[in-house]
């Protein structure tokens, strides 16, 4: 976006813009015939345009497509002199001052007759012609530049009115409801049921079984061996004792 100062507005050099009416919303463009006129807004190159420093604050408007700048037919200086792209030669009504209007808006001025750019016979149409006229102060004299680059700024949003608090509603006294009580229900017994007892069944001793003494084995007594004696064995004489007699 043109940055204000004190005396012009600046711009980026290199940087290409929308040059949008404030009036119709359409941009300013250049056709195959060098024209300059307003049509509806496109991406197309010849809807673009760089402003470049000239003398004296001032600037040479030059066509992205083209290459060409902003030239006031003939040099013309005076109302209905119009407009259309021409190569720059650096004449003066090639130049171009950017006066900040309300806005946001610009007056667009040559810097050769200080007459304004204006829309003829202020018309909203596509194809309208560009003149250059007294300053009017009229909506077709005033322009938006426009980077189409630059982040837009959304529009601060006003805080709705906040709704009186409603009062809470008074609080209805609660009506208590009457409970009955149901009526009990007589609780009869039930008849008992008769205990049979059950017949004993009889217990016959079992028969004890005979226990016959076992046949007692007879032991007979061994034979006794006979024991004999042994026979005693004959002892010879000594023969010591005989042979002391003989030798008495």
């Amino acid at each position: 976006m043109a940055k204000k100062t004190a005396q012009h507005t600046k711009v980026t050099s290199g940087v290409y813009y929308r040059i949008l009416s404030a009036r119709s919303g359409k941009a300013m463009e250049a056709d195959a015939n060098n024209r300059i006129q307003m049509y509806d807004v496109t991406n197309a190159a010849n809807q673009f345009w760089a402003f470049e420093p000239a003398d004296g604050g001032s600037y040479r408007i030059v066509n992205r497509q083209s290459g060409e700048v902003v030239d006031v037919i003939l040099a013309g200086t005076e109302n209905g002199a119009q407009i259309h792209q021409w190569e720059d030669v650096g004449a003066e009504n090639q130049k171009w001052l950017l006066v900040p209007a309300a806005n946001g808006c610009y007056k667009i001025q040559s810097k050769l007759s200080g007459r304004c750019l204006d829309i003829v016979g202020l018309s909203d149409e596509n194809g309208a012609p560009i003149q250059i006229w007294d300053d009017m102060d009229g909506d077709n004299q005033l322009w938006k530049v426009e980077d189409p680059n630059a982040p837009k700024e959304e529009p601060v949003k006003k805080a709705a009115p906040k709704a009186p608090a409603k009062k809470p509603a008074a609080k209805k006294p609660a009506v208590k409801k009457e409970t009955k009580t149901a009526p009990k229900a007589e609780a009869k017994a039930a008849p008992k049921a008769e205990a049979k007892t059950a017949p004993k069944s009889e217990t016959k001793a079992a028969p004890k079984a005979e226990t016959k003494a076992a046949p007692k084995a007879e032991t007979k007594a061994a034979p006794k061996a006979e024991a004999k004696a042994a026979p005693k064995a004959k002892t010879a004489a000594k023969p010591a004792a005989k042979k002391a007699a003989e030798k008495k």
